[in-house]
């Protein structure tokens, strides 16, 4: 059966100020480059993507106070780059972000999810806090959903793939 995908509002824009401090309280500072990876580390509801071999922070976004575990790690592969996936603090909202800190797309799926997402090659499978017990499957490289299951019976917990 053909499957629509609901109305995505646009992208969101941060319009509240905000200040950025990363200063060095002893030590040199290191000597990591832009292709040394990035190192996630959330700490009261901001979400900080650091520098592997120095530290130094690159960028930093918001996601919520009550956002407690760190992004699932998707690694490049042939035609798209390095890529993290974001639950919003309500965990409705699924995120791409880039090693750089930009948001590549965002998915709505409309009921809370109940785990992180499941990652199966180019796909991540998200079941949802729904009466039906919905799983939502989503291509990576554009954020499209590919499909959702209904399970006929709520969810208790999230998938994991074995």
């Amino acid at each position: 059966r053909a499957v629509q995908q609901p109305e995505v509002p646009p992208l969101e824009v941060e319009d509240e100020p905000a200040i950025l401090i990363d200063s060095l309280q002893q030590g040199q500072p290191g000597s990591g480059g832009a292709s040394d990876g990035v190192a996630l580390a959330l700490c009261r509801g901001v979400l900080y993507g650091l520098s592997r071999a120095s530290g130094q922070v690159r960028w930093a976004m918001r996601v919520g106070i009550d956002t407690t575990a760190l992004p699932v790690h998707v690694p490049a592969s042939l035609g798209t780059e390095e890529r993290f996936l974001v639950l919003s603090s309500d965990t409705r909202t699924l995120s791409a972000v880039d090693s750089r800190g930009a948001t590549l797309w965002r998915y709505h799926l409309g009921a809370p999810s109940l785990g992180r997402p499941a990652v199966v090659g180019n796909r991540a499978y998200l079941g949802t806090y729904s009466p039906e017990g919905e799983v939502h499957e989503v291509e990576l490289s554009e954020g499209k959903v590919i499909g959702k299951f209904a399970l006929g019976q709520p969810l208790a917990v999230g998938g994991a793939y074995e």
